[in-house]
């Protein structure tokens, strides 16, 4: 099994619209688990009304988001998880300090589509080594995460972060999904990757914005 978990504050915005794109997207790969957890969530409480809505417009099966319920993040969540991706820096390090063993396993989303959007497939290719794709897997975050140093830096730190549309105006939720959506490919390439295949990329690396049809 390839585990994925997102990690934001509450639970009820980015991590979970994160959660059911992707799910959706990968829905056709058998054995891989995504969740979602908050550093300080509403625990029990649905994804708020605007996360739903640019869940489903992206891709999210609908049943399976509008069943979403907040839940706090625990050690054992991130310590069972083969990669862990917080919505901001914050959240990287609330993630590392609940199980430090998992450090090299753990980034921000934005991070983790910046680092893979800068490796060709070839290199990708010749370090998903294993027998199975969650040998594969692994084998590809740790490449991944060797790599954090050598890809180009963000502009400026925040621009590793996704914003937090919590409380905001639909023009922030729309940032928040141009920041989040596009980048599910690297993650998806990963996962398609350890699977022995790879996902569809657009050329010089910039990310596809898939929506459901209408």
């Amino acid at each position: 099994m390839i585990r994925i978990l997102f990690v934001c504050t509450g639970n009820i915005c980015r991590s979970p619209i994160a959660t059911h794109v992707l799910r959706s997207r990968l829905s056709d790969e058998p054995g891989v688990e995504i969740d979602s957890a908050g550093t300080h969530p509403p625990i029990g409480h649905p994804m708020t009304p605007e996360a739903l809505i640019l869940a489903r417009e992206f891709g999210a099966r609908g049943s399976d988001a509008a069943h979403h319920h907040a839940r706090l993040v625990i050690p054992p969540t991130v310590e069972s998880s083969d990669l862990v991706l917080g919505m901001s820096r914050r959240h990287r390090r609330a993630a590392v300090e609940l199980a430090p063993r998992r450090l090299r396993a753990t980034f921000t989303l934005r991070e983790f589509a910046r680092v893979v959007d800068s490796l060709p497939d070839t290199f990708l290719e010749t370090a998903a080594t294993g027998d199975t794709p969650p040998e594969r897997f692994a084998s590809l975050v740790r490449f991944v995460a060797q790599q954090r140093t050598a890809a180009p830096a963000p502009g400026a730190p925040e621009h590793d972060d996704v914003v937090d549309p919590y409380g905001k105006d639909d023009e922030t939720y729309r940032q928040c999904a141009l920041q989040l959506i596009p980048a599910l490919d690297a993650v998806e390439r990963i996962v398609r990757r350890a699977h022995g295949g790879a996902a569809p990329v657009t050329d010089a690396g910039a990310p596809r914005m898939r929506r459901r049809d209408r």
